[in-house]
């Protein structure tokens, strides 16, 4: 006879069993961003993954993802308009495309980040 102990410990370790890929797959891509939905073609919004802000961005190609800070002095930029973002502080320009400073006085790109989609999301890594 199987006791009530033997049962519920093949339960739990069976349940993990199926659930560690999952957890196994999630980390490969990154931390989850936003719905795939929350950014149209050719526009952009600002996250925070990980404690960081993050630039997400949407061509006809795909996401991108830079660092949402500015090379400058390391103010937070916003999303972009007409695919470029201002930053508040000293009026430096990133294109939202590339990450590429593109008016001073920051000289020096965006960090790149990977933006990956899985599932309807845009994860970060």
């Amino acid at each position: 006879m199987t006791s009530r102990r033997a049962v519920l410990q093949t339960g739990l370790l069976g349940a993990l069993v199926a659930f560690l890929p999952g957890i196994a797959e999630a980390k490969a891509l990154g931390t989850k961003a936003c719905k795939v939905t929350d950014i149209a073609v050719g526009q952009g919004k600002v996250v925070t993954v990980s404690g960081n802000p993050v630039l997400i961005t949407r061509t006809s190609k795909g996401f991108k993802a830079f660092s949402a800070k500015c090379t400058h002095q390391g103010c937070t930029i916003p999303a972009p308009v007409n695919g470029t973002s201002t930053c508040p502080c000293h009026r430096a320009q990133f294109n939202a495309t590339t990450g590429a400073a593109t008016h001073g006085p920051a000289s020096k790109s965006l960090a790149k980040k990977t933006a990956t989609v899985s599932a309807g999301y845009v994860y970060i890594k």
